[in-house]
């Protein structure tokens, strides 16, 4: 009898031990990660100051963190800077604390609405809320997000158990590489493997099949499985740019449509609108095939499409001029 409390207490000892192994493995943990591109191109992505509910996700470096991505081109820093991450994947800023908003305003899409390469007080979020009484700006992108990534936010309806400010308006920012990317060319295949594959079914209507890594074509699989990995194959992908024509940029201005479609049916909508900073010729065709408002800004740019400081100011004065925000 002796014996068996002595393997008794034991197996309870290794089986307390074992959960609490398993314990401190399942803790999140401060990550960096180094990716580098055609072109000389390189991203250093550092989490740190993690909260309780910090967790990684396939198509987000980490939520409820803090994030520091330094950007380098052969060598040369092109900025370092860090961004707060709430628990939902949002970029917050002081600002977006301040009392008494009583709508919202949402910045859609990837790195132009996160305001890629500005600090908190130079954000186009962070702008918006310390200039408006009444709006509450959040940012609904992220870095090389594309509308697929818009559409599934949307589509997946949580929405608006996340913002209580239930009216309000949109701004859906967009331009030729987005498109492109929605569109899930070859010289965005390079880093959209978990990116979600939105396509139109047997219906004609969009839907989410999963990531690209699991049901992209077959040419789209074996390119990010056997020619992504390479440096040398990576370069040639990236040499595959072109404009995107009228059929493609008609096929984005329906996932435009359909995304606006979402906000009004979850939230008390306002307005929905599209601003360009892309190229003529493609605005010129998304004139045609959209219905939706379109607005074009003049702004000081760093790179083909992201906002200096002063691009952000320019950006965010002409959004309070023609949207009448206040």
């Amino acid at each position: 009898m002796e014996k068996f409390f002595i393997y008794l207490y034991l197996f309870l000892f290794l089986l307390l031990g074992w959960s609490c192994q398993k314990e401190v493995d399942k803790t999140v943990k401060p990550k960096i990660k180094h990716t580098v591109e055609p072109g000389g191109t390189e991203y250093i992505l550092e989490s740190f100051n993690l909260g309780k509910n910090t967790r990684y996700s396939s198509d987000h470096p980490c939520l409820d963190c803090d994030l520091k991505v330094t950007k380098l081109r052969n060598g040369n820093q092109i900025y370092s800077v860090v961004y707060h991450i709430d628990e939902n994947g949002f970029r917050t800023t002081p600002a977006s604390f301040l009392p008494g908003k009583r709508k919202h305003l949402f910045l859609i899409d990837g790195s132009m609405a996160f305001s890629e390469g500005l600090k908190d007080e130079q954000s186009l979020i962070d702008l918006i809320n310390h200039r408006s009484s009444i709006y509450k700006a959040y940012d609904l992108g992220f870095l090389g997000n594309g509308p697929q990534h818009s559409w599934a936010l949307f589509h997946a309806g949580k929405l608006p158990q996340k913002i209580p400010e239930q009216n309000g308006l949109a701004i859906l920012i967009s331009h030729d590489q987005d498109i492109r990317r929605f569109l899930v060319t070859p010289d965005h295949l390079i880093y959209s493997s978990q990116f979600p594959n939105v396509e139109r079914n047997s219906s004609g209507q969009f839907e989410n099949k999963g990531t690209l890594e699991k049901s992209g074509t077959f040419i789209q699989r074996a390119l990010i499985n056997y020619c992504v990995p390479l440096m040398t194959c990576k370069n040639l992908m990236t040499k595959s740019f072109k404009f995107p024509d009228e059929k493609e940029v008609a096929e984005a201005a329906a996932v435009f449509s359909d995304i606006e479609r979402m906000y009004r049916q979850q939230f008390k909508a306002e307005k929905f609108v599209i601003l360009w900073t892309g190229s003529d010729v493609v605005f010129e065709l998304l004139k045609k095939q959209t219905q939706l408002p379109l607005m074009r800004v003049s702004y000081e740019r760093f790179d083909a499409n992201h906002p200096t400081a002063k691009g952000a100011l320019q950006i965010v004065d002409a959004l309070f001029s023609e949207l009448q925000l206040h």
